[in-house]
Order: structure tokens, then sequence, then C-alpha cells
């Protein structure tokens, strides 16, 4: 006879293969609900990289240095892969020197494991370090080492990452360095290198491979180039859109709104804003995609609609602690600040202040080393300097920006500004340039402005 009492079971460990699968899946919290009853180096290391992936980087720094505490037990492989991971984790913290002694603890255990794709890891890792330290030249020379030829190794043993995963990366700090250097269109053809490197692995990493789409789909949204659009939406159709990957699936469909504005499908471009807040992840974008159709409203003509999209744009940011987020969420507040402008430019500038102060303290925020982040500040802050009839700086400002952006390539950037600067009354000269890259855009939502500077010269 039973006692009434039921017996409570041990939840079955699932086997390591299912953590991995789950990672390649770009499931990081199933991953780790699986390693929780996995103890090896192996499960350490996976453990570690998909809270890097989640950007809990105290911890992965914690679960790593745990794992090394008792290096005597480790194979050259296992200690030079759980040293690398350090190496990866402290300089994505800040903390370059310590990161540059990881580097060096873990190179002869990596060198000396018959390991060439562990090799390859390493020097990608090397050379993100490098990039988020701003050194751009030691950067390169750790990714040439990466997509050199690989030697041929007798009894290699298996690793991981694959050479291909790291050769993607390696493309995409390329892509980076090129950014740094304004060379957009290097920067653009370093990303479907790396995308495509992605799309032709045989073992996934679906994850990376978003994120890698997401970057291209942010090019195409500043080119406007139809060709390209099309391409990233093929490829965005064919991935399995699992909910954990929505933060890429919200920057791919608001980068096709833009590049359809651009092209003047308006229609579509709402259509794919709508969809991309019903994919955003966070309030702040959320309230990013809101500003984002309270911008486009507003451009058309449709006031109402402008209106609506503010102020829920307004409600929903009372509910964010801008000093803990991240610096995507610190954009969100630049964003805010400009959207504001027009109808409250106290408060504006007090949100403008505020974005300032929060950006010196991320350092990872692009506004440190690419120079598209800046002009954005620029334009932010002449938006707001004219809404509070600041009519000078706000010129010298719009002025500042149309010629970066003008230099830049970055034409229909520069008619924003050209016509900013010509309802100021700067000169015809503005006026003409926002015409002429209007006739290069003749429905989007620009042009109809643009054309306006025109019929009031005639007058």
């Amino acid at each position: 006879m039973g006692t009434g009492r039921v017996a409570r079971l041990k939840p079955r460990a699932r086997p390591f293969e299912s953590a991995a699968e789950a990672f390649r899946a770009g499931r990081f919290s199933a991953c780790l609900g699986i390693l929780a009853y996995h103890s090896s180096s192996d499960a350490i290391a996976l453990a570690a990289r998909s809270l890097i992936r989640l950007n809990r980087l105290t911890d992965a720094l914690a679960n790593l240095e745990a794992g090394l505490q008792n290096v005597r037990e480790l194979s050259h492989r296992e200690r030079g892969e759980l040293e690398a991971l350090r190496a990866s984790t402290l300089a994505r913290l800040g903390r370059p020197l310590e990161a540059q002694r990881a580097l060096d603890d873990a190179r002869a255990y990596v060198f000396s494991a018959s390991c060439p794709d562990l090799e390859a890891e390493y020097h990608q890792i090397d050379a993100h370090a490098g990039l988020l330290s701003g050194e751009l030249d030691a950067c390169e020379r750790a990714c040439s080492k990466v997509l050199a030829p690989a030697l041929m190794v007798y009894g290699a043993r298996p690793h991981f990452t694959p050479l291909a995963h790291a050769r993607a990366r390696v493309f995409d700090l390329l892509a980076a360095v090129a950014a740094a250097r304004h060379d957009y269109g290097a920067q653009q053809s370093y990303l479907k290198m790396s995308f495509e490197e992605m799309a032709h692995c045989a073992v996934p990493d679906e994850w990376y491979k978003a994120e890698k789409l997401a970057g291209l789909a942010m090019l195409v949204r500043e080119s406007g180039d139809r060709d390209d659009a099309a391409y990233v939406r093929t490829q965005f159709d064919a991935i399995d859109w699992i909910e954990d990957l929505s933060p890429q699936r919200y920057e791919i469909l608001r980068s096709l709104g833009w590049a359809g504005a651009l092209c003047g499908d308006h229609l579509g471009a709402f259509r794919d804003l709508r969809a991309a807040a019903e994919a955003a992840p966070s309030i702040p974008l959320k309230i990013e995609v809101s500003l984002d159709r309270t911008y486009l409203a507003r451009e058309l003509r449709q006031e109402l609609t402008a209106r609506e999209e503010l102020d829920h744009a307004e409600k929903l940011s009372e509910s964010v602690c801008w000093e803990s987020g991240s610096a995507q969420d610190c954009n969100v507040l630049l964003l805010l600040s400009e959207g504001l402008a027009p109808e409250s430019p106290t408060k504006a500038r007090r949100l403008y202040r505020r974005y300032r102060a929060l950006r010196q303290k991320l350092r990872g925020h692009a506004g440190h080393f690419d120079e598209r982040a800046r002009l954005d500040e620029t334009t932010a802050d002449a938006t707001i300097c004219r809404a509070e009839g600041n009519s000078t700086r706000a010129t010298a400002l719009f002025q500042q920006a149309f010629e970066r952006w003008k230099e830049l390539g970055y034409n229909w950037r520069a008619a924003l500004a050209a016509i900013e600067l010509a309802e100021l009354g700067a000169g015809d000269e503005y006026a003409e340039f926002a015409l002429a890259e209007a006739a290069r855009h003749p429905n989007s939502w620009f042009a109809q402005r643009a054309r306006a500077l025109g019929s009031a010269a005639l007058h």
C-alpha cells in the first residue's frame, strides 16, 4: 500500500547535443537550461557563448573563471578555448589590458591543441579586441590570419565553432573597419560576404545569420537600392523566425520600411513598420518604430496619425529607465528628443542632454567610432534649435550635416538637411540640391517638400 505521497522525480538531463542544437537555432535561454545539468569544459564554454549572446557578460566571465579553477584537469584545447572566451568577454566589458593578458595566457594552449578551427577563432577574438580598442590596423592583421589558407593538420581535433563561422565574423569586423574609415561600399561588400559565408555553411548559427542580414538591411535603408532590398526580403522570408530572433526580425522590417519609403512605397512602408512594431522585443524599440511612423506621417501631412503616434511613443517612454538601457535604447532617446522638438522644444532639449550624458558612458555606442551616428546627433540638435527659435545655430548645424552627408555619399540624407537650410533662408543652392535629389526619388516622402521649395522660389 502507498503512503499517499507522490514521489518527485528529478528532471532527466538532456544530452549536450540538445544544448548545441538550441544554441545554433538561436535559443540561448533554452541552451542554458539544458546545460544546467552538465559540468564538462565544453558545457562551460557553450554556456559562456550563450551568456555573451544574451549580453550577460558579467555572468559569462564568472562562469569561465569558475571553469578555469582546476586547469590541471583540462586538455590544451579545453583550456585554450576557455581562456580565449575569457579574453573575448573582458574585451567586451571594456577591460582591454586584462583581455590582452588573457589572450597571452590562451595562446600557448590554443596553438598546442592541434585544432585549426580553434586557432581561427582565437585570431578572430584577437581582431575583435583590437576593434573595441580602436586599433584598426591590429584588427586587420588578426583578420588576415583567419582568412589565410588553412593549414592541413594531421589528426586535427574538432571545435564547436567551425572555420566558416570565424571567417564570417572576420568579414563582419572588416565591415566595421571599413565603416570607421568611411568606406561604406566596402562595408556593404564585407557584410554580404559575412552573410554568404554563414548561408553556405553546413553548421548553422541562425542568430548570427539573422544579425548579418539585419546589418545588410540597415545599409539598404540608406541606399534605397531596389535590388538590394529585394535580396534582403528574399533572405528574410527564408528564415525561420522564432521568438528568440525577434530583435533581428524587428531591425530588418524597420529597415525595409524605410527603404520602401525612399522608393515611394509609403503604404508598404507603414505595413513593414507596423510589422516591426509587432516584432519589437522591448518598450524602447516599440517607441522607436512609433517615432518612425510619426516622422513619415508628418512628412506626408497626415497630422492626426502623427499626433497619435507621438502621443503613444511619449506615453511608452514614461515606463523606460534609460540609464540602465543599451546603446540601442540610448539611440531611441535621441530620436524621441528629435520627434518631440516641433511641439515641445523644452522637453526635447532636456531629453537630448540626457542622451548625450548617457552616450558618453556607453563604450560600445556607435557615436564613438561611426561618423554617421554623430551626424544623427547633429541633425537632432539642429532640429531642436530650430524649434527653439535659434535659427543661427540651427543653420550652422544643418550646414555641417549637409556637407558631411554629401561628402560621405549619402545624398538623400544631405537633401533632408538642404531642405531645412532652404526653409531657413540659407541660400538657393540648397533648394537646388534638394530638388535634384528629389528628382532621383520622385515618389519619396521628402520629394513633395523639396518641390515646394521650387514653387516658393517662383513667387
